[in-house]
């Protein structure tokens, strides 16, 4: 008798077995998927050829080889990554329900590249502003502190960063039954929520600082330059033409950081609903709001990644006359089935079917 209590006591050693249904949430509907697919397949194709176009033409165009242009296309790189390889299994996971997507201990690895492209992303954006920091507060030391070799050094620096902490979702442990159901739960590791909440936090508020300050300072030197702009007419037309010269530098400079700051404005606004997700779960109060409430947030942040792809190439052509003359030259070259290899074959290609037209690789500014 004292044996079959001792047996009856006794828990299994392996993790507890589980049925089938207990993985499927009853949220994954045609309805459902279709939504998804019409809100988001518009977005992936928009990100993928925005963000080939960006790449495309710093890559191609001479005027657009220099360090700021790389930041923006290794920013383009990392969307772009995020958009192939980390998109299409995190939305496997998403809209397929099995013991694989939603057990503890396997559904983690479908977002391992969106946590490395995640957080490239925001170290590229970082990168950026640190660089137009350099460029209006030292700008005489500029070429000599940002070079094409330290900029290489950081990309590596960057993804390393990134696949390590990618990796820390990985190692999450799992528990003693990495087959538990999870997809039921709104629930996620509290300290691993609550530490990315605290870095996107402090991210913001850096980028934001950051970039106040070199706002201010551009515009301080703008309207110096404008003063003395003013004082150069009574002096003569040479001394008039060389303050042009020199206005006409500074308004592209100041134009290009209200640019910067633009992509920062919208990095934000698209990537504070995953702040305020992972704030609300590293607190536990995710567990108190309802299951279909929670589902519909975490689909509107992962909507939101999207469109911060999609949106910085649309500020780039709206902004920079040579990224916007790059991708009309490449557009055309796609359609027209006209393999331009080089920046001289697309230049002879523009040239022939828009006369007149100012070329990308003169010294002249683009309007």
């Amino acid at each position: 008798m004292a044996t079959t209590a001792t047996e009856y006591v006794m828990e299994p050693d392996g993790p507890v077995p589980h049925n089938a249904s207990e993985y499927i949430t009853g949220m994954v509907t045609p309805l459902y998927i279709t939504v998804i697919f019409i809100i988001h397949w518009p977005l992936w194709i928009l990100n993928v050829g925005g963000n080939s176009l960006v790449v495309l033409a710093v890559y191609r165009e001479r005027n657009l080889r220099r360090p700021t242009y790389a930041l923006i296309a290794a920013l383009a790189t990392a969307d772009l990554v995020f958009a192939l390889f980390a998109y299409p299994p995190s939305i496997y996971a998403v809209i397929v329900e099995n013991r694989y997507t939603c057990a503890i201990g396997t559904r983690k690895y479908f977002f391992v590249l969106t946590y490395v492209c995640a957080s490239a992303s925001f170290f590229h954006i970082m990168a950026i502003t640190f660089e137009r920091f350099i460029g209006v507060s030292k700008p005489l030391r500029y070429h000599e502190i940002v070079t094409m070799r330290r900029i290489v050094c950081l990309e590596t620096f960057i993804w390393t960063t990134s696949l390590l902490l990618g990796a820390t979702a990985v190692f999450k442990k799992s528990g003693n039954d990495p087959m538990r159901p999870v997809c039921k739960r709104a629930t996620t590791s509290s300290l691993f929520s609550l530490v990315s909440f605290l870095l996107l936090s402090v991210g913001f508020l850096v980028i934001t600082l950051v970039y106040l300050h070199i706002y201010r300072i551009a515009k301080r030197h703008w309207r110096d330059m404008q003063a003395e702009r003013k004082k150069a007419l009574a002096l003569g037309n040479k001394k008039t033409q060389n303050f042009d010269s020199q206005t006409s530098s500074d308004d592209t400079q100041f134009k290009a950081t209200k640019t910067i700051g633009i992509i920062i404005v919208f990095f934000v606004i698209c990537w504070l609903p995953t702040a305020t997700r992972y704030f609300f779960e590293g607190i536990g109060a995710s567990v108190s709001i309802s299951w279909t409430t929670w589902i519909l947030v975490k689909r509107s942040s992962e909507t939101f990644w999207l469109l911060n792809g999609v949106i910085n190439p649309l500020v780039y052509a709206r902004r920079n006359s040579q990224f916007r003359h790059a991708f009309k030259d490449i557009i055309k070259c796609s359609v027209k089935r006209y393999t331009c290899k080089t920046e001289s074959e697309s230049r002879r290609y523009s040239l022939t079917t828009w006369k007149g037209r100012p070329s990308l690789t003169s010294n002249t500014t683009l309007p």
